[in-house]
């Protein structure tokens, strides 16, 4: 019995002695009582690292740009007339030869971004008629883009192939689309989904048959109308009706009627050939050439863009200009 009694004796003896030796604990931290009513504090998460760009050995941010031209979109080509067939396909030919859909003041205003390796393409829509954008209603009476107009096609083509992007820079004319109950939806609907409205004046007159002043009512009445479906939009492009400008240029760039100005920053010729880039010294602003979107004209000029140090090539990067050592001498000089 004693023998137990020393053995117990024994080994409190030597709980006490590791109890004495052992560190001082660290008392624990009470976990704060969240008030009545208010939300857990929330350490946010670590931020993301961005990956780095792709090095893209050909990229030529001072090569040319294709601005195409379209007018309607309807079932059969024809003259200033893409059939809707040849629309998709246009579409898919310039997905694959590797272009990136952009609006035109987005881009020459250094806004649209383009992925590395891609080029920059401007669709342009001269006359805002109804096969560019159409409603339909379904059983129940409500409406939906029609599949088959352009901008119910841009969506699906972006929708295959997001690489391709969703943009496009509608020239508008008083009244557009046709559907006259709608075009004020219209044009909010279309701002919403990201497309540029331009103007191509209220009534498509000849500049070169009117006063100055009636150039600039004629521009401030459109303006005006795109107001009453987008309040304050800043029209930033002009596509000369018929391609004819007036005597005086600037007349159509900026001016004001009846107490409301108008500024565009762009103005549109009728058809020609491939745009310089925003930083080549050819660059003119004020006459900006385009491409009319037919069979021939387009497989001729995107064929030839696709020679050596022709075609506008992203590197990916907003805020570097990139280009082959052989155009140094073509960049625009800073004033």
């Amino acid at each position: 019995m004693k023998k137990y009694i020393v053995l117990a004796l024994c080994l409190m003896l030597a709980i006490t002695v590791v109890m004495h030796n052992r560190p001082p604990q660290e008392a624990a931290t009470p976990t704060p009582e969240v008030p009545s009513g208010e939300p857990p504090v929330v350490m946010p998460d670590p931020p993301e690292v961005n990956e780095p760009l792709p090095v893209v050995e050909n990229a030529n941010e001072l090569g040319r740009v294709p601005i195409l031209m379209y007018h309607r979109i309807v079932a059969e080509e024809g003259e200033w007339a893409r059939s809707i067939e040849n629309f998709r396909n246009d579409l898919k030919n310039l997905y694959e030869r590797g272009y990136t859909l952009v609006n035109l003041s987005d881009f020459y205003d250094g806004k649209a971004q383009v992925p590395p390796g891609r080029s920059p393409v401007v669709l342009t829509f001269d006359d805002s008629t109804r096969g560019q954008f159409n409603y339909l209603l379904d059983a129940a009476g409500e409406k939906y883009i029609d599949p088959d107009c352009a901008v119910g096609i841009l969506l699906d083509a972006y929708a295959r192939w997001p690489e391709l992007g969703l943009a496009g820079t509608f020239f508008l004319n008083g009244n557009p689309f046709g559907q006259s109950e709608y075009w004020q939806e219209k044009l909010k609907h279309m701002v919403d989904l990201g497309f540029e409205l331009g103007s191509h004046t209220f009534s498509h007159p000849f500049f070169n048959r009117i006063t100055d002043e009636e150039i600039r009512a004629d521009i401030v009445k459109l303006q005006l109308q795109v107001w009453q479906a987008v309040p304050g939009y800043h029209i930033r492009a002009l596509a000369l009706p018929y391609g004819i400008a007036p005597r005086d240029r600037t007349v159509a760039v900026s001016g004001s009627h009846d107490g409301v100005s108008f500024n565009h920053s762009y103005l549109m010729e009728v058809g020609a050939e491939p745009a310089f880039a925003p930083d080549h010294v050819r660059h003119n602003p004020l006459s900006m050439p385009r491409i009319a979107a037919t069979d021939e004209l387009l497989s001729r000029w995107l064929d030839w863009l696709d020679g050596p140090l022709r075609r506008y090539i992203s590197d990916g990067n907003p805020d570097v200009l990139t280009y082959p050592d052989e155009l140094q001498e073509q960049i625009k000089k800073t004033p």
